[in-house]
């Protein structure tokens, strides 16, 4: 369930190094290293301005720098914020205001949960309109409308009145802004998008289990592995018979090796001598069950063991071969950012920066 798999999501995001470190990674790299945009309109004047209007002088100012509707993040921060988003959540949107930023245009990030069918919107919908998943089609199924609550609500259940329609953007009316959805619609029973890990949620519950059951044996094997061994007996009853001279035990047979709790022993005794137990845990199947583990994670990112956690155990070509597969998926979620995700909202960047004069 949509809503169940997303608050999985979230906490393992929030809990787990190997999840929060894979989302990182991917959005690191499918956003941060693969766009260098230029304008390019044939007038070098045009493509000056633009250049200064857009990206600023350095590539660190003009309307990238003040597009977040709270102006702390620049544009590229907001790209990785989204893609983050939409791998951990299955899906967003952007609101594009055209009146924020003084009329400069802002652009704020919606969560997916914010986005559903609200009770009582049957008279909110002209004639012919349905709606699913939250997104209004017209009565030729083309989408037109999309709801969204005023806040994230507990659960997936909200009135009309906690929240409004908005309209989608339109390439033709760009300067007026409206939302751009994620999700790539195709037909209205089109379903939103389960997170991207989803599938591999029990695995990664399975690693987490392994890893603390390991950390306990571990810890508890580490508490109790050193000892005391009586290794000369002359000694050590000459030591005994100081401190009670009633004392006459005999050299025992069995028990010259003790094995006490932490902190029992600081000194050794005289005739004592200490040692440390030697451990076989985790043992010899960890590392091969671990690595098929973290391939199944990996799997539904399309990454590679390498790239989602970063260490390199395999010879260098295969290294190498893998990672290089793990990159081409990089560049082909690249194209679809830059179609569905850049390219709308630097065309209403400029829309408002032209209705600005």
């Amino acid at each position: 369930e949509l809503w169940t798999e997303r608050e999985i999501s979230r906490h393992l995001a929030e809990r787990s190094s190997i999840f929060s470190g894979m989302l990182e990674t991917w959005a690191a790299e499918t956003v941060q290293c693969g766009f260098r945009l230029k304008p390019a309109t044939g007038d070098k004047n045009l493509d000056i301005l633009l250049k200064e209007l857009l990206f600023g002088w350095d590539g660190d100012g003009g309307w990238m720098a003040e597009c977040d509707a709270r102006g702390l993040m620049h544009f590229w921060d907001l790209m990785t914020l989204a893609e983050v988003t939409e791998v951990r959540d299955g899906d967003h949107a952007f609101y594009l205001d055209p009146a924020g930023n003084n009329g400069r245009g802002s652009v704020q990030i919606i969560e997916g949960d914010r986005i559903l069918t609200p009770y009582g919107y049957e008279n909110r919908l002209k004639a012919g309109w349905t709606i699913s998943n939250g997104i209004v089609w017209n009565e030729t199924g083309y989408p037109v409308l999309v709801f969204i609550a005023n806040v994230a609500p507990q659960y997936s259940f909200c009135s009309v009145e906690q929240g409004d329609f908005y309209p989608l953007w339109r390439p033709w009316r760009a300067a007026e802004g409206g939302v751009v959805l994620s999700i790539d619609l195709k037909r209205a029973t089109s379903t939103r998008r389960q997170p991207w890990l989803s599938t591999a949620v029990r695995t990664h519950d399975e690693v987490d289990d392994v890893f603390v059951a390991i950390r306990i044996a571990m810890r508890n094997e580490a508490c109790r592995a050193t000892y005391t061994k009586i290794q000369d007996w002359d000694a050590y009853k000459e030591w005994m018979s100081l401190v009670d001279p009633t004392s006459d035990t005999a050299a025992p047979v069995e028990g010259l090796t003790h094995t006490p709790n932490p902190g029992d022993h600081v000194y050794f005794n005289p005739g004592e001598e200490g040692g440390v137990l030697e451990s076989n845990k985790p043992g010899n199947n960890f590392e091969s069950f671990i690595n098929l583990q973290l391939t199944t994670v990996g799997l539904p990112l399309g990454m590679c063991i390498e790239e989602a956690v970063k260490i390199f155990q395999k010879s260098f070509s295969a290294s190498r071969m893998a990672v290089e597969g793990t990159r081409r998926r990089y560049e082909r979620r690249q194209r679809q950012i830059k179609r569905r995700k850049v390219v709308p909202i630097l065309h209403f960047a400029i829309a408002r920066l032209q209705s600005k004069g």
